[in-house]
Parts: structure tokens; sequence; C-alpha cells
């Protein structure tokens, strides 16, 4: 079984809190968590940042059914 099909099973359906998800790592790691099908809660300090997530989220994936911003 390749890798990403068991993160995938991993992260489907659960929720994960990305704190700094507006930028560098957490931004990668949300993407790939929304990616994977799991609900994000992004939380970073600077609104722009956050904006900037929400929209590469919603372009790369057309939804933002699983995605909060905070």
């Amino acid at each position: 079984m390749a890798a990403w099909m068991v993160i995938e099973q991993t992260v489907k359906g659960k929720v994960a809190i990305v704190t700094g998800g507006g930028s560098g790592i957490g931004q990668v790691a949300t993407l790939r968590l929304a990616q994977y099908g799991a609900t994000v809660v992004l939380l970073d300090r600077t609104p722009e940042r956050k904006s900037e997530s929400t929209r590469l989220i919603f372009n790369r994936f057309m939804k933002l059914s699983n995605y909060f911003s905070i």
C-alpha cells in the first residue's frame, strides 16, 4: 500500500487543528490534510495569511466545506 493511501485512511474524516497554518510548514500541512479529507481548523495571528491559505485550498480543491479559519 502506498504511503499516501495510509495517510488518507488515517486522516480522512478526522479534525485537524493547525497552528501557524497561514504560512510555511503549517500552510503545507493544512493543504495536505485538506487534500486527504481531514476537516481543518486553521489558526494564525495574521488575517492576510489565513486568507491566502483559504484561497489556496479553494483553488486546489474547489471546496471549503471541510475548512475553518479562526
